[in-house]
């Protein structure tokens, strides 16, 4: 008699619950745990943590479940050390500003923008020892949240860590449109305001020749209360005469300028 052996390989999963409160406990096939996930007195997941495939318990990640899709996550390597936390939304797509590691000390923020459905790095600040930023692209600005009706006020943008030269120009292309889609996958379909840098501005002038990275307007508010948001880019832009081009995989014959945008949401009230 001939026997066939059929080996069924799957997860196992214990439960638990505690004044309300419900872990559930995941195994890999090996045995070794995989992940816990514990919910609270609505049966809402509160957190998770997933362990490498390891006879030493130790945490791949760590995630702390928010309002809506929002997830703030930690995650580790094998030796238990932290190399990034940040938020995502859907499981894998980082959005806001993460952090980065390397033996336990920061090294990089980086600013994530949900750009056109993908992921877009935005801003990063690169760190020393000592914590300081020693590097960029990022930039500073001059804005706020509550307004006064028919206020006026004056905006400014410093490209304060260019990311193709220092020589770059800047400008800034703003709207109020609502049309505009947060992912601003629609860009293309809106008209923007275009504001030049000061060294450009005032050219003429020979004024302020050493603003090339600095923009600045002035806005008027509305004569009714609303809530809108200025949504925009800066867009870094060099000739390539100007450009170092052995610092980028690129070929100089190829263009006449290159660009770089940096995308930039911010909400008001106008009361």
């Amino acid at each position: 008699m001939k026997y066939i052996l059929i080996i069924i390989v799957g997860l196992i999963v214990s439960s638990c619950e505690d004044n309300n409160n419900k872990t559930v406990k995941q195994y890999y096939p090996s045995g070794n745990l995989q992940i816990v996930t514990s919910y609270n007195d609505k049966s809402i997941i509160d957190s998770q943590k997933v362990y490498f495939d390891s006879n030493i318990k130790r945490i791949k990640t760590f995630n702390v479940f928010k309002k809506g899709s929002n997830i703030y996550r930690k995650e580790y390597n094998e030796n238990g050390e932290i190399i990034s936390e940040g938020n995502i939304i859907e499981d894998t797509i980082r959005v806001g500003k993460w952090r980065f590691y390397k033996k336990q000390r920061p090294t990089d923020i980086v600013e994530y923008f949900r750009i056109n459905g993908g992921n877009y790095v935005n801003q990063r600040w690169k760190l020393d020892a000592k914590g300081d930023t020693v590097g960029g692209p990022f930039f500073v600005y001059k804005f706020k949240e509550k307004f006064k009706k028919n206020e006026k006020f004056r905006v400014a943008f410093e490209l304060e860590a260019p990311l193709l030269s220092a020589n770059s120009d800047l400008f800034v292309c703003y709207t109020n449109d609502k049309k505009l889609k947060d992912d601003f996958s629609n860009e293309n379909e809106i008209k923007f305001d275009t504001v030049e840098n000061l060294a450009v501005r005032f050219s003429k002038r020979n004024q302020h020749q050493d603003k090339n990275r600095v923009v600045i307007f002035d806005l008027v508010m509305p004569n009714y209360s609303c809530s809108n948001n200025l949504k925009g880019f800066l867009l870094e832009k060099i000739s390539k005469s100007k450009l170092n081009t052995k610092s980028f995989e690129i070929n100089p014959n190829d263009y006449d300028y290159v660009t770089h945008k940096i995308y930039f949401n911010f909400p008001y009230q106008v009361d």
